[in-house]
């Protein structure tokens, strides 16, 4: 299907401009814009190129010529620093008492080809020295990230996780759902919480997930031991209910109800 195309004249010479109406321009080029604006014309000392000056401090008619007429750094410590060393951008704008702009566009002048976004060995180790440190001091901050993580994931109960809900709600058992991240213990988050002021939690083990038969390398934190272990030392009593259990729904509720030492009402 052909694009609908309007045609209207500048607004400095008045030649005809054909164009499609999300593009429409109120010059033909750059020059007539800039005689419309009445900017003044200069001459780059560097290239010697005339160029319209578009701000009141422009010298030059281009970022490449700045670098050109005032290289901070040459060639050779660039080539130095950032091939050999493997040092950042950002690392060598700050040992030359520049900005990270310049140190890239030294780059393109001297053809030296840029590494992107991949992160050199010594600013990974250097940030991970850094994230550990800030770990070890904040002893909040491992609660808050998990949950900014589950909240930004809007972390839903799962189908095993909403009929254990149910059960719950129907025997009138004292155990809220806070898999979503509101409740945060050491990083981890409980399925389960008793909401009578006991510490007591139940973790639902999906199969699958969390079985020894799979061939997933589980970490300590996704076995029965390892997750029971971090909470028992926040004094909390873990109860795990696994995913085929509920099939037998009988069982379950009375395996809560001897693990809470809850009364039927």
């Amino acid at each position: 299907m052909k694009k609908t195309q309007i045609t209207f004249s500048c607004e400095y010479c008045h030649k005809p401009i054909t164009t499609c109406p999300s593009r429409k321009r109120r010059f033909c080029s750059q020059k007539c814009n800039a005689n419309f604006l009445r900017l003044p014309i200069a001459r780059c000392p560097t290239c010697g190129k005339e160029f319209y000056k578009w701000g009141s401090k422009q010298r030059f008619c281009s970022g490449k010529c700045v670098v050109r007429l005032k290289p901070i750094i040459s060639k050779e410590a660039l080539f130095f620093l950032y091939v050999l060393q493997e040092l950042s951008i950002m690392e060598i704008a700050s040992l030359t008492a520049s900005d990270q702009s310049h140190i890239s566009k030294c780059l393109d002048l001297f053809r030296i080809e840029k590494r992107g976004y991949k992160r050199t060995a010594r600013y990974r180790q250097h940030m991970a020295a850094t994230k550990k440190q800030r770990w070890s001091q904040d002893k909040n901050l491992r609660e808050r990230t998990v949950a900014a993580i589950m909240k930004g994931r809007a972390a839903r109960p799962n189908k095993p996780e909403r009929l254990l809900t149910e059960l719950m709600e129907k025997n009138k058992l004292p155990f809220k759902y806070t898999g979503d991240g509101s409740v945060v213990i050491s990083g981890l988050c409980p399925d389960f919480v008793n909401t009578d002021g006991q510490k007591e939690i139940i973790e639902l083990f999906g199969d699958f997930w969390h079985s020894k038969r799979s061939e997933r390398n589980l970490r300590p934190t996704q076995t029965e031991h390892g997750r029971g272990a971090i909470f028992r030392k926040f004094g909390f009593r873990t109860l795990v209910i696994w995913e085929h259990e509920l099939a037998n729904q009988e069982a379950v509720i009375a395996r809560i109800r001897r693990f809470s030492n809850s009364k039927e009402k």
